[in-house]
């Protein structure tokens, strides 16, 4: 029980000065905006502190649109609305996660503003190429919440990518957030597997074909 903690064994000094003594909590540990009474006794002697926790953001709306469109083409609109926290200002991040690594990748900074929109790569052919779009909302003292929506994503003709990817990379305004969106969308669609040449991967039992053109997972 964290909130009944009581030391098992601790060394006296040999002066006779102040004792300390530190009470370590397990991260995520402590509930959500509460307030807790945390009382120290030695003896007849004690003294207590009161605590108040943080919480994230309330949580609120997160809308991607259009729900279908093709990558590096179609420009999607992120945005978040009705977030609430006292601890503000809020920020906001928008991301998508990638078909092939799994993980989040941001096209903004964190930011005041509750929307953003960009274009996107092609969502994973083994997901009927849908690609999931994330949001990050913070308060102003680091506390996030997460929202995540599914949109259909997909890929241009190996003809129309070359010229596709040009135009991206030169629509880029010099801004560190519009670099850091043109970044992140031509490397996804870079990185892109092709898993139209891939063996039947269910008769193999082998994963479905994800990370390398043409080849079953492990």
């Amino acid at each position: 029980d964290v909130l009944r903690t009581a030391p098992s064994k601790y060394l006296l000094p040999s002066s006779q000065g102040p004792v300390p003594f530190n009470l370590v909590l397990s991260e995520n540990s402590l509930p959500q905006r509460a307030t807790l009474m945390f009382s120290l006794t030695c003896g007849s002697t004690s003294t207590s502190v009161s605590v108040t926790t943080n919480g994230a953001p309330l949580p609120g709306q997160f809308v991607a649109s259009p729900l279908d469109g093709t990558e590096i083409s179609t420009t999607f609109r992120f945005s978040a609305t009705q977030w609430a926290d006292s601890d503000l200002p809020l920020t906001y991040q928008f991301g998508f996660e990638s078909a092939t690594s799994l993980a989040a990748v941001a096209i903004s900074s964190k930011s005041e503003l509750s929307y953003a929109s960009t274009m996107l790569p092609a969502g994973s052919e083994k997901k009927s190429f849908l690609l999931t779009c994330v949001l990050g909302v913070f308060d102003s003292l680091g506390a996030t919440a997460s929202r995540s929506a599914s949109i259909k994503v997909v890929p241009v003709t190996a003809n129309q990518r070359d010229a596709s990817l040009t135009a991206l990379a030169e629509s880029s305004t010099g801004s560190a957030d519009s670099t850091r969106n043109v970044i992140s969308v031509v490397s996804s669609v870079l990185n892109s597997v092709n898993c139209t040449a891939a063996p039947n991967c269910t008769e193999r039992h082998r994963e479905q074909c994800l990370r390398t053109t043409g080849t079953c997972g492990g």
